[in-house]
């Protein structure tokens, strides 16, 4: 049983490869599934065995992206910030990698296959474990939940851990967060020649003051 799961790993690795190779010298598009296959050494059919369809071997191949960002938020965390600030970087560095490919990071958290993000981004670290270092396995252990908004309300809750709010209005607090990224990355995706260090900034700032509106209670208050 051991050695079949190895083996089906090693395919999804082998045709995974193949599809970043295209991407990386193409760019992102729409790759025929034969192009992906040929690069693989395989027919078309064989993809099937491993993959539900191509957009289930996209979102897999896009993972490499979030790899990518989760090597680098490793290298830049202050280990002696307060977890405000601490959550503050972190988020910053998500967000000039995500905006720097907002395609990409659109179909990983807001795709038909964004539910199972805690399930599926440790199955890509069994797939690529070579590249599951060290520095970056306290990441990867955090993510919790099967989507962005669950992810991020798990974070959102050890940061302000402090304060004495109730669960929902931290969950309430988490998705306006993450409401404003999606939607200024979906404008992104759609106007990508957009000053990328401008838009991070917006974020920021939006996401500063909406934090500065919950700690003073302005967030919360019931609207007439």
């Amino acid at each position: 049983m051991k050695k079949k799961i190895t083996s089906q790993r090693e395919m999804m690795k082998c045709f995974i490869n193949a599809t970043y190779s295209i991407l990386d010298s193409e760019g992102i598009k729409n790759i025929p599934i034969r192009e992906i296959a040929n690069k693989a050494g395989y027919n078309s059919a064989t993809i099937y065995n491993y993959f539900e369809n191509l957009e289930h071997l996209m979102f897999f191949t896009y993972l490499k992206h979030f790899n990518i960002f989760i090597r680098d938020l490793s290298e830049s965390i202050d280990s002696k910030a307060t977890p405000k600030d601490m959550y503050l970087n972190m988020l910053e560095c998500f967000l000039i990698h995500s905006y720097s490919n907002p395609k990409v990071f659109y179909y990983i958290f807001f795709n038909k296959y964004s539910n199972s993000l805690e399930h599926d981004i440790k199955e890509y670290y069994l797939i690529f474990e070579e590249e599951l270092e060290e520095n970056i396995i306290p990441f990867i252990t955090s993510v919790k939940g099967g989507t962005i908004y669950e992810i991020h309300t798990n974070i959102v809750t050890q940061v302000f851990e402090n304060i004495n709010e109730s669960d929902e209005n931290l969950v309430f607090l988490s998705e306006l967060i993450v409401l404003v990224y999606h939607g200024l990355l979906h404008n992104l995706v759609n106007n990508p020649k957009e000053d990328i260090s401008l838009i991070v900034k917006k974020t920021l700032d939006y996401i500063k003051k909406i934090i500065y509106a919950f700690e003073n209670n302005f967030l919360l208050k019931e609207c007439i």
